[in-house]
């Protein structure tokens, strides 16, 4: 095992590009530290090789567990990696050595490329839950298509809004109502998350909302260290009259602005809504890169080794075994 040293990210980033789109959230993470431009501290990126990796897991700091009010692992829901890789098989021989991650808890695998990387994921979970049934042999019904937007197609919009209404940026204090209407099921882990991220005085990450006249955000978008823009929501009420591009437009105003040469999406299956907004404002599909998110089921008990596959549902909004 081979944990990549500050001094080598850059050179890694030279690297990486060449394997752009799919190396993108992978890239950024290691950008946003090299440049502190939005970066995801608490972050060590793990390497099958030097030079010239074949396969990266971006895993928390596990020493700096205890070392914040919060934990640091933690995204979302629970403790999460994102992995990259150009050789799948690569990336399972690495996720299969030991103390590369910890199989006795939830592990949520960040916007794995489908279908190779995600296949490679998934026959380590299976693997360690010692289960016969296949977590969705890779299959692109579930995946989420990957829209790109760049600074030099980012088409203008207007931010004329009706009276009564603001545009801004999310605070702490709309975590809980973000967690409420994620799509995938939030839960207390997320509302943490949340307010870490959308703290000016903690990460401070970038976001775009619409609000009412009572401060609610009735739209909105959040970045994410990835690289990407997500979490997205309008409220059914608000829908089709034009939020959702503002806001969209906004955030991918300001990354491109504070020096990133692109963001990119992703489109859960059936959601043309999403997509048409999207191409109004000038993103284009990667028709070779999809995305999934893994989520293994993890055991207190190691000596348990079962694993309960669960993928996103995305047509339900919720999860599904």
């Amino acid at each position: 095992m081979l944990i990549l040293e500050r001094e080598l990210f850059e050179q890694c980033l030279d690297y990486l590009r060449q394997y752009q789109p799919s190396s993108l959230p992978i890239y950024y993470l290691i950008y946003g530290i090299c440049n502190k431009n939005h970066p995801w501290n608490g972050s060590e990126f793990v390497v099958d090789q030097w030079p010239n990796p074949k396969a990266i897991v971006c895993r928390p700091i596990a020493s700096l567990k205890n070392a914040h009010r919060r934990d640091p692992s933690v995204r979302q829901i629970c403790y999460t990696v994102t992995v990259w890789s150009c050789d799948p098989e690569k990336l399972e021989q690495l996720l299969s050595k030991p103390n590369i991650l910890p199989w006795n808890r939830e592990i949520m695998f960040h916007g794995v490329s489908c279908p190779g990387d995600r296949n490679a994921v998934e026959n380590v979970c299976l693997r360690e839950g010692e289960l016969d049934v296949a977590a969705g042999n890779g299959c692109e019904q579930d995946c989420c298509d990957v829209m790109e937007l760049r600074p030099e197609t980012l088409r203008l919009c207007s931010l004329d809004v009706p009276v009564g209404f603001t545009v801004g940026c999310l605070l702490p204090c709309h975590a809980a109502q973000i967690t409420k209407q994620w799509a995938f099921g939030g839960n207390e882990s997320t509302k943490h998350f949340l307010e870490f991220v959308l703290n000016p005085d903690e990460l401070g990450f970038p976001s775009a909302a619409v609000f009412d006249s009572s401060g609610k955000a009735v739209s909105y978008i959040l970045f994410e260290a990835e690289g990407n823009m997500a979490m997205g929501y309008t409220d059914k009420e608000y829908r089709g009259r034009g939020f959702f591009r503002i806001v969209n437009y906004v955030l991918a105003k300001q990354l491109f602005d504070s020096g990133r040469r692109n963001t990119y999406v992703q489109i859960a299956p059936g959601n043309n809504a999403s997509r048409s907004t999207y191409i109004s404002l000038g993103a284009v599909d990667i028709p070779d890169w999809k995305q999934h998110w893994v989520l293994y089921r993890g055991r207190k008990d190691k000596s348990d080794r079962s694993f309960v596959p669960v993928t996103f549902n995305y047509l339900n909004e919720g999860f599904t075994k």
